[in-house]
C-alpha cells in the first residue's frame, strides 16, 4: 500500500464529456496552473458507490468492474501477483472503512481459481474505474489505461492524517475477522518505515502476524508476534509511516 498522488478519470461507460471534433476544450486557466484539490476520503466514498451503482457479474466474467491504480509490479505477495500494469480485475467486491480514504479490495482472475485475492487500497492510488459490459468491450491486450491530467492542471490529493489512521485500524480490524478470516492460517501483515535497534528486530520494518490494533489521537498502537516469539509486541506508529497492509492467506507465506 504505497501512497501517492494521482488523478482519478472515469472511463468505460462513464465518460465525462463527449466530442466530435479536434478542438479540446480546457474547463479552467489556460494561462496558469490550477490546482484541483481532491479530499480522499470524497473519493473513496465516490468509488464505493460508483461500484454499488454498477451490475457485475461474479468470478471471471462480465461484466467486469476493474481498477486501474499505480501499484508496482514488483510486489512480492500472492495477493498482488495476478496484478498485470497496476490493472485490478474482476472486482467482486469492495469493503468501506471508516472515512473511505482505504478501500478492502477483493478481484479474482482465471488463475486464482475462484479464490479472491485481497488488497487494502488507497482512494488515491487509483487512477480510473473501468467498466467492461460485454465480452466484444474486454481489452485485447494488458496494458494500463491511463487518465492524465489536462495542460495547466494539477490534481492533488488531501489526506486527513487522523482519518487515514483510523482506516488503517479499520482495514485491519476487518481482515482479521469473517468473512476475510476464515482459518487460523490467515494472517495480516503491515510494511512500516521503522529502522532502529528494536529488539526482537523488525526486519525492514515489516510487522508480520498483527494480532490487534487500535487508533488514538491520530496515533496507532500495533500488536504483532514476532517469528520465533511467544510474546505480541506493540509498537506505537503514526499513519503515513504505515506503507502497505497485506492480507496473508496461509501462515507466514506471503
Amino acid at each position: 500500500m504505497k501512497f501517492t498522488h494521482m488523478l482519478l478519470g472515469l472511463v468505460g461507460i462513464l465518460p465525462f464529456f463527449s466530442a466530435n471534433s479536434g478542438t479540446a476544450v480546457l474547463l479552467g486557466a489556460a494561462s496558469q496552473t490550477t490546482l484541483y484539490q481532491i479530499d480522499s476520503t470524497t473519493r473513496g466514498t465516490e468509488i464505493l458507490n460508483t461500484f454499488k451503482a454498477l451490475k457485475h457479474a461474479s468470478g471471471t466474467q462480465v461484466p467486469e468492474f476493474a481498477l486501474q491504480t499505480t501499484l508496482p509490479g514488483n510486489i512480492p505477495y500472492t495477493t498482488y501477483r495476478y496484478i498485470n500494469n497496476g490493472l485490478i480485475p474482476y472486482v467482486q467486491s469492495i469493503t468501506p472503512t471508516v472515512y473511505n480514504t482505504l478501500l478492502i479490495v477483493a478481484y479474482q482472475t482465471t488463475q486464482t481459481y475462484g479464490v479472491s485475492q485481497y488488497l487494502v487500497l488507497p482512494s488515491e492510488q487509483v487512477v480510473a474505474v473501468l467498466y467492461f459490459p460485454t465480452l466484444s468491450n474486454l481489452p485485447k491486450t494488458q496494458g494500463s489505461f491511463t487518465a492524465s491530467a489536462p495542460v495547466g492542471t494539477l490534481p492533488y490529493f488531501e489526506v486527513n492524517p487522523y482519518q487515514r489512521a483510523i482506516d488503517i485500524a479499520s482495514a485491519v480490524n476487518q481482515l482479521m475477522q469473517p468473512p476475510f478470516h476464515t482459518s487460523n492460517t490467515n494472517q495480516v501483515w503491515m510494511q512500516t518505515t521503522l529502522t532502529g535497534p528494536f529488539n526482537p528486530p523488525i526486519p525492514n520494518g515489516l510487522l508480520q502476524n498483527i494480532t490487534s490494533i487500535s487508533a488514538s489521537s491520530g496515533l496507532l498502537q500495533v500488536y504483532y508476534l514476532p517469528p520465533y516469539q511467544q510474546t505480541a509486541q506493540f509498537v506505537i506508529i503514526a499513519p503515513e509511516q504505515v506503507q502497505q497492509i497485506t492480507y496473508i492467506l496461509n501462515f507466514n507465506t506471503p
